[in-house]
């Protein structure tokens, strides 16, 4: 009985202690801060669109929409990712980009799109940047490039132009791009979508690298192109047989249209 005792005393001693510790924590500093680093992200996607949207046009035909949709949609059911947030957009443009912005914009220029060869180097592009997206590279590459406290100042004098070539032109680190890589074959794989379109795409980029680095955001980063697509087709299950992404004809209206 007296060990049963003691034995309790203890356990409230600790629990007592835990209760305490924990009531010490600063847990509204931290929640304020979790809600105002949302609400700067927020305010940096919506800032960047608008300068994006001032220089080109975007395009709202469904029926090229539903197409790139369902791209993104069957990469994120299979992935346990809300399709609903990750928020797409499509820009007519002749530059061969694909990027993601803050709060979960997901941007395509049609340039891409003429440049890909097939919907599974597309689809490939597009896990790439969910990726990013997933990982939070987003956030955590503009807070090394200019550092939060400048970002909402940025905010503040509605400065989009410079939040949006820090994303377009200057490079990820190693590491996030590596996991960008790693998990676009993953995401890939896991939706059935055939995986060597991004190491396909990303070796023949790697023969014209001078040409496109300048705009391509998943090239311009370090390793080169040729090393990543090697890296990537190391993870493949070559023997995994994968359904087309889209038909032949949806692929090539997608493109005409």
């Amino acid at each position: 009985m007296n060990k049963f005792i003691s034995q309790l005393t203890i356990s409230l001693i600790f629990f007592g202690a835990a209760v305490f510790g924990l009531s010490q924590l600063p847990w509204t500093t931290w929640f304020k801060v979790e809600k105002a680093k949302t609400t700067l992200e927020k305010s940096l996607g919506e800032l960047c669109l608008k300068t994006i949207s001032r220089a080109d046009a975007v395009i709202k035909d469904s029926t090229v929409l539903v197409l790139l949709e369902r791209i993104k949609d069957q990469i994120c059911n299979e992935n346990n990712i809300d399709p609903e947030t990750i928020k797409l957009h499509f820009i007519k443009s002749s530059e061969i980009n694909a990027f993601a912005l803050p709060d979960n914009h997901l941007v395509i220029y049609t340039g891409i799109v003429d440049y890909c060869k097939n919907a599974e180097e597309l689809a490939g592009v597009m896990a790439h940047e969910i990726a990013h997206i997933h990982k939070e590279h987003v956030m955590k590459h503009l807070g090394r490039e200019i550092g939060f406290a400048t970002l909402a100042t940025l905010v503040g004098n509605s400065s989009g132009a410079e939040i949006l070539r820090t994303i377009t032109s200057t490079a990820y680190s190693r590491s996030m791009e590596n996991e960008a890589d790693e998990t676009a074959i993953i995401y890939l794989q896991n939706s059935g979508i055939n995986p060597t379109g991004l190491p396909d795409l990303m070796y023949r980029l790697s023969t014209e690298e001078s040409e496109y680095m300048k705009y391509l955001t998943i090239i311009s980063t370090h390793p080169n192109s040729e090393e990543r697509a090697k890296n990537m087709l190391a993870m493949i299950d070559l023997d995994k047989t994968y359904k087309p992404v889209l038909s032949e004809e949806e692929w090539e209206m997608l493109k005409s249209r």
